[in-house]
């Protein structure tokens, strides 16, 4: 059942009126007045909710969304319900309705710079009459559109994201046997037809958006791979402090070096703060070893008047030759 903002529901054996939408929970109000407003999960109003009064009865004038329209929205309420009043005295006047229609949404084009065909006049209509003065905008902003997909039954989602983790390891299939898959996931486990099937057309909608780059009716091999990725987060982070975080890279330069008598790309081992962009330790080697990398962190961490003498040592050897 969809519900909208000013919709009379009986929930809990009580009449409450629908104050707000979001897209997990809804605000509720005692009809009565007495009490705080409740929010209530929307999964769990679902399945117990049920209609205590017909729409007609929605006071949906006194939206607090209203209050806080722009000069530009609050523009187009006011032009709409002009020239809609004015329908009502042309068909009354004797004019046809296809001619009134025109004569209509002719002056709200010119009035606020639209181009609208004559159809909209009848949509505008029917929104004024269903969701009130706030129906003349777009509903999705006011929470008056139909819950979207991502509100279906828990069970179904639970089922289709079963039935998808299931395929990695299996050969690709079609839509039609995913679907008849999740029908049988359904059946074994909450009984035959006790969970409803949304359309052909919505199940395909709802297996694309859930599918979410795991390639369940794309290729064998991007599935399995995408089941072997490590399952943790990936993204960039930033250090802010100097040391916070530390780059280390091994590059080629851009250089010849004889190397027992053959000549050869030296390699260079860099140890950079990100914060800073200081480079805190570095190292030239002809082919890197796992050994170079713990003598960069080591230059890092011992300052060079607390090193060993034979590394100064050997440093002056290195610049004499």
């Amino acid at each position: 059942m969809s519900v909208h903002p000013g919709d009379i529901i009986r929930w809990q054996g009580e009449s409450h009126q629908v104050v707000a939408i979001r897209p997990t929970y809804l605000t509720l109000r005692a009809v009565d007045g007495d009490g705080d407003d409740v929010e209530v999960l929307a999964a769990d109003l679902r399945h117990s909710v049920e209609p205590a009064a017909p729409a007609s009865l929605r006071s949906l004038l006194d939206l607090r969304s209203l209050q806080d329209l722009d000069a530009r929205d609050r523009k187009i309420v006011d032009v709409w319900l002009e020239e809609l009043a004015r329908f009502d005295e042309l068909v009354a006047a004797g004019v046809t309705k296809p001619a009134a229609r025109q004569q209509i949404i002719d002056n709200v084009n010119r009035r606020l710079g639209t181009d609208y065909s004559p159809v909209k006049v009848s949509r505008q209509q029917r929104a004024l009459d269903e969701f009130g003065v706030s129906g003349l905008l777009d509903r999705r902003r006011h929470g008056l559109a139909d819950m979207p997909g991502r509100s279906y039954d828990e069970r179904l989602i639970d089922a289709v994201l079963t039935v998808q983790a299931g395929q990695e390891r299996k050969s690709t299939g079609t839509g039609t046997r995913l679907i008849w898959l999740v029908r049988r996931e359904l059946d074994d486990r909450f009984g035959e037809g006790v969970v409803p099937m949304p359309s052909r057309a919505t199940m395909y909608r709802l297996l694309n958006e859930l599918d979410a780059g795991k390639h369940t009716l794309g290729t064998a091999r991007a599935r399995r791979t995408t089941a072997n990725r490590p399952d943790h987060m990936h993204g960039v982070r930033s250090g802010v402090r100097p040391g916070e975080q530390v780059l280390i890279d091994t590059t080629p330069m851009e250089i010849l070096v004889e190397c027992d008598g053959e000549p050869v790309r030296p390699d260079l081992t860099l140890l950079l703060c990100e914060a800073s962009r200081s480079v805190l330790s570095g190292i030239v080697t002809v082919g890197s070893r796992s050994i170079d990398l713990v003598v960069v962190l080591a230059r890092a961490l011992v300052p060079y008047s607390s090193r060993p003498d034979g590394v100064r040592a050997n440093r002056r050897q290195v610049s004499e030759a």
